[in-house]
């Protein structure tokens, strides 16, 4: 489940960034948001013309939040669904009310049987 949770939000979470940054990007005069989208981070200031770039980067950080919203919203139902599953003991001589002696101290005393052999459990 592990894997499968993250192999289906990586693409949840693109895209929430997508079509947040290009409904962001929409009203903007001169660019193309499909192509801010496709550039990445690291080429912005490259791609966007100087007097866009402060709306470009506040659409950027307003997409990326919402990324980190769902993370943090999906985070948050596991651990609610962590709080009821029941803990259980996997130790050996702790389990149906042993007595902490284990099953090798049985064998080595042995027990009687009613004509006289003695039993041993292994």
């Amino acid at each position: 489940m592990q894997q499968l949770g993250g192999a289906i939000f990586v693409s949840v979470g693109q895209n929430i960034f997508s079509n947040e940054l290009v409904d962001r990007l929409f009203g903007v005069a001169g660019l193309e948001p499909q192509v801010i989208v496709n550039t990445g981070a690291t080429d912005l200031r490259r791609v966007v013309p100087p007097n866009e770039i402060d709306a470009v980067v506040e659409a950027y950080s307003y997409s990326l939040t919402r990324v980190f919203l769902l993370a943090a919203v999906l985070n948050a139902i596991t651990l609610l669904g962590a709080v009821f599953v029941e803990s259980k003991s996997i130790k050996k001589g702790k389990n149906h009310g042993d007595t902490g002696k284990g099953v090798a101290s049985e064998v080595e005393k042995g027990t009687e049987s009613g004509d006289g052999e003695e039993k041993r459990e292994i």
